[in-house]
């Protein structure tokens, strides 16, 4: 029969660590959030600040704010799309129900 035993895990490396002491993904974490909380905020002062107020301060040029509404929902139907394929393309990689390979019996090993 097939042994028991199982590889040894791999130990892990050194921990990368930035000059200042914090882990590296610490750092790359909060310059995500921030940078991303920025945008956030940045995008809903575009989306609903009056042309007024832009043309007071100068600004005059921007985007449409058709963009506002339309990138997110453009994004969640490519999210949705992918999330379909990825699906789509796992059953189509299947073997059928009549095929041999899908034939199991009681003196099958576990693959646990």
């Amino acid at each position: 029969g097939a042994s028991n035993s199982t590889p040894a895990m791999p130990t892990p490396g050194p921990v990368q660590r930035a000059p200042h002491g914090a882990k590296a993904a610490e750092v790359y974490g909060i310059v995500g959030y921030l940078l991303s909380t920025a945008f956030f905020v940045i995008w809903m002062v575009w989306a609903y600040t009056p042309d007024s107020v832009f043309h007071s301060l100068g600004i005059t040029y921007y985007p449409n704010r058709y963009w506002a509404v339309a990138v997110p929902i453009y994004l969640w139907t490519l999210l949705v799309f992918f999330i379909v394929l990825y699906n789509a393309r796992n059953l189509i990689q299947n073997k059928p129900f009549e095929s041999y390979y899908t034939v199991r019996d009681h003196l099958e090993e576990d693959d646990e």
